[in-house]
């Protein structure tokens, strides 16, 4: 709180954040100011490595991109954490408020608890380089009860377009998800199960959908009691991800949005988009195990190199040179 004070005396933060000291209004309380029809609610992912690696450039420049190319949007954005003290939440709400319009109500809501519940099987199963607050999508219709529909975007990807028109798509039911298709086929061959011999001929044929920029009707999932049997037995007693069971719960029937809004920047000559550039581009997608932000950071090309010039700082504001490597890929 003190430092809080601080920065609001010496003109480092703007006075309208004195707020953030009493701590966070739950979502979905009934002061919480979530029901503004005009906002776009938007939620994501982030463990204390996002934080601490290079002064938290992966948030801050994920915060960055959102606001600069949505200035005048009002959000209502879901900071889902793991492993974050109360200080350190406190400081990702400033990050996010810092950067969004006016109006904006930034909420994080601490997932530890939830994930300790269903450790176990899962972890094992995750890539490496992919944190585990990710399961969380898996668990948000019970997360955000007053939710009707998310806008999930991972804490890799750069949002480069305004999203209103991304926001108005309506998943499809039974599915209740819209995302991209992927471009890695049989990726369900990952799958991890008793039954994974018997279903395998039909796992082959299932169009696949990358989880990482994903529309979700929560209402259709939470009014579905198929849908937590499932994310249960698929995720949590068989260890898959959440890539994996959402994909196995939609059976293909997920809502295909514009690949534009999910641009691979790890996957080469597969993605097409990758060609067209940031004009054309919604939300570029640091996918896979090397980042930006990686030693030495990793570009599909110079465009999406461009892309993360544009919007990278740290929790301070300012640029390193570390982001200047140049790395553009094959």
């Amino acid at each position: 709180v003190k430092y809080l004070d601080a920065g609001i005396k010496f003109g480092v933060m703007d006075p309208s954040f004195a707020d953030l000291a009493q701590g966070d209004t739950p979502p979905c309380a009934a002061e919480a100011t979530d029901s503004k029809p005009e906002a776009i609610h938007i939620t994501t992912g982030a463990d204390l490595n996002y934080l601490t690696t290079l002064n938290g450039v992966a948030i801050a420049s994920w915060a960055t991109a959102l606001g600069r190319s949505n200035p005048d949007q009002v959000f209502v954005l879901y900071v889902l954490t793991d492993g974050m003290s109360s200080a350190q939440q406190c400081l990702i709400r400033a990050l996010m408020r810092k950067h969004l319009a006016a109006g904006s109500t930034v909420h994080t809501i601490s997932v530890e608890t939830a994930l300790d519940e269903h450790a176990g099987a899962f972890e094992a199963h995750l890539l490496p380089h992919v944190s585990r607050v990710t399961m969380v999508r898996l668990l948000l219709p019970r997360l955000l009860p007053c939710v009707r529909k998310t806008l999930w975007i991972d804490m890799d990807a750069l949002v480069v377009a305004p999203l209103a028109s991304l926001f108005a798509v309506q998943p499809a039911t039974p599915c209740g998800i819209a995302g991209r298709q992927s471009v890695v086929e049989h990726y369900l061959g990952r799958y991890q199960g008793p039954d994974k011999e018997v279903i395998a001929p039909t796992l082959e044929n299932l169009v696949t959908f990358n989880a990482g920029v994903v529309i979700m009707d929560l209402d259709i999932l939470r009014n579905d009691s198929t849908y937590e049997r499932t994310v249960q037995k698929i995720a949590f007693d068989y260890g898959n991800d959440d890539q994996v069971t959402l994909n196995m719960w939609c059976q293909g029937a997920y809502t295909k949005l514009d690949p534009k809004w999910n641009v691979f920047n790890n996957m080469g000559g597969l993605d097409t988009t990758l060609e067209l550039g940031e004009a054309l581009w919604g939300i570029v997608h640091y996918a896979g195990s090397l980042k930006p932000w990686s030693t030495p950071p990793f570009f599909a090309n110079p465009k999406t190199r461009a892309v993360w010039l544009k919007f990278a700082e740290d929790y301070w504001g300012e640029e390193a040179p570390f982001y200047n490597t140049s790395n553009t890929g094959s």
